[in-house]
């Protein structure tokens, strides 16, 4: 797998770590894992079969990209050629360290 910064632009990863760090109150440090964490379950979503479950962190990240959804489209057909829904299952998020979270991704296939 690409490491997580080569997936998206500096632009684009600014926007979105900004976008975490003033919605979530979180620092610089904990955005960028988030971003960085959210890629890498994108990417997960992509390449294996699903569903797939977010932990807290990388649904931080995923939800803040998808926000901004022309550049989410264009990662979603780069790295799947195909685009990776958000599908919210109303659970919520169980006491296990986040394996299942109230949102899953599907693709469109």
């Amino acid at each position: 797998m690409a490491e997580p910064r080569d997936l998206i632009d500096a632009a684009h990863w600014e926007r979105v770590a900004g976008f975490i760090m003033r919605e979530n109150g979180l620092d610089r440090a904990a955005a960028d894992s988030a971003v960085a964490e959210g890629l890498k379950f994108l990417v997960r979503c992509a390449t294996t079969p699903g569903p797939h479950s977010p932990t807290p962190e990388e649904d931080t990240g995923w939800h803040a990209l998808m926000l901004d959804s022309r550049p989410y489209m264009a990662l979603c057909d780069r790295i799947a050629g195909r685009y990776i829904h958000h599908e919210p299952t109303g659970q919520g998020c169980v006491d296990d360290g986040g394996s299942f979270c109230s949102s899953k991704c599907m693709s469109n296939t």
